[in-house]
């Protein structure tokens, strides 16, 4: 399977690695609703919006500055609670990876 991932080369080779792995699980993805939590810089959410209706969450305004948007998604920035808000069951994908060790433990409930 061959993807199509821009600047992929920008990224730690670590971080690279991690995508295309990701990416490569997920396959073909098209006319999804996709969350992408702990969205970072903002690549995966980026990536998944080239054919998906895709909204993504970050809670560092810093790290959404420099974002990948080359396509159109929703960018929230917010913790944990922003999810609270959310509609129940109203996204088919749900992506939340390499975020756990950036996970401030007092803020789970």
């Amino acid at each position: 399977m061959t993807m199509d991932i821009h600047n992929i080369d920008k990224l730690h080779p670590w971080e690279a690695l991690l995508k295309k792995i990701v990416l490569m699980q997920l396959g073909n993805i098209k006319g999804k609703r996709v969350l992408d939590f702990g969205s970072g810089t903002g690549f995966t959410a980026n990536y998944f919006a080239q054919d998906n209706e895709v909204v993504a969450i970050e809670p560092s305004s810093e790290t959404v500055k420099d974002r990948y948007c080359d396509y159109e998604y929703q960018q929230i920035i917010g913790s944990i609670d922003i999810l609270k808000k959310l509609e129940n069951e109203t996204f088919d994908i749900i992506l939340c990876h390499n975020v756990l060790e950036y996970a401030d433990g007092s803020s789970v409930e």
